[in-house]
């Protein structure tokens, strides 16, 4: 189904290795590889429901973009302090990641 094409989407981008082939953590203990794979579960969460609807019309965007806002404010409080380039890194992230959700979701409802 479309909800699982966008869970393994999730498993297959959600690693960025350095070239050691460890996972990419900051001196002061940031990891975004985690970061990235808790924001992929908790959108992927929010995501699950509009991919398994079975009505076109059953869809409504608004709703979708509040449960979003809602899913980023609490991800964003529960990474704690932030340096600017990490949060530019999680936003970024984050604003990749539904944007890639949202070109799926159009896609399987046009």
């Amino acid at each position: 189904t479309s909800a699982d094409k966008a869970v393994s989407l999730t498993a297959q981008s959600s690693n960025t290795p350095t070239s050691e082939g460890q996972a990419s953590v900051s001196p002061s203990g940031f990891n975004m590889t985690a970061v990235q794979e808790q924001m992929r579960t908790q959108l992927d969460a929010v995501y699950r429901p509009y991919f398994q609807a079975t009505h076109l019309g059953t869809i409504e965007y608004r709703v979708l973009r509040s449960q979003v806002k809602k899913c980023y404010k609490s991800f964003i409080s529960s990474l704690g302090t932030l340096t600017q380039a990490q949060r530019d890194a999680v936003d970024a992230a984050f604003g990749g990641y539904v944007k890639q959700l949202n070109a799926q979701l159009k896609e399987q409802h046009p």
